[in-house]
């Protein structure tokens, strides 16, 4: 090793001066670094802020979202209920529509009986009404033949 003293550089600054220059520009790189980290830290707050909200309008939607989950299934146990009672209507109809079949069947014949009836009753109505009025065409006759002798006498 060279015990000489330093010497100084070409442009004129001696050691103790580049390193105190050195030290000061790591000092302001130093200042830098915290003001980013104070920068970093005032973000990171802010993030936790927005993610906290978020974590609450989540648990929001949560909510709402089990209370639309309750009510669709109630109304499928409703629609259900329906579908069942539907069929029991269904199933009563189809017996009601067997029970009048199995009438008219039964009944028919009475039907065709009594428009038969009907219909022989409707012709001597018919009869019995000529002959009423063959009657009271002979009552006027009778009447004015009367008239005619009285006036006569």
């Amino acid at each position: 090793m060279n015990e000489d003293p330093t010497k100084r550089p070409s442009d004129g600054e001696s050691f103790e001066a580049r390193v105190l220059s050195g030290l000061a520009a790591i000092q302001v790189v130093q200042v830098e670094i915290r003001n980013e980290q104070i920068e970093i830290r005032r973000e990171q707050a802010e993030m936790r802020k927005a993610i906290a909200a978020l974590d609450s309008r989540l648990g929001s939607v949560e909510k709402r979202l089990s209370s639309v989950e309750e009510r669709f299934s109630s109304v499928e146990e409703r629609l259900s209920s329906v579908e069942e009672r539907f069929s029991s209507v269904e199933e009563r109809l189809t017996s009601l529509e067997e029970k009048v079949d199995a009438r008219l069947r039964e009944t028919r014949p009475i039907w065709e009986s009594v428009l038969d009836n009907v219909k022989r009753l409707d012709l001597k109505f018919d009869e019995l009404l000529s002959e009423l009025f063959e009657v009271k065409a002979d009552s006027k006759r009778h009447e004015r033949l009367i008239l005619q002798l009285e006036k006569l006498r």
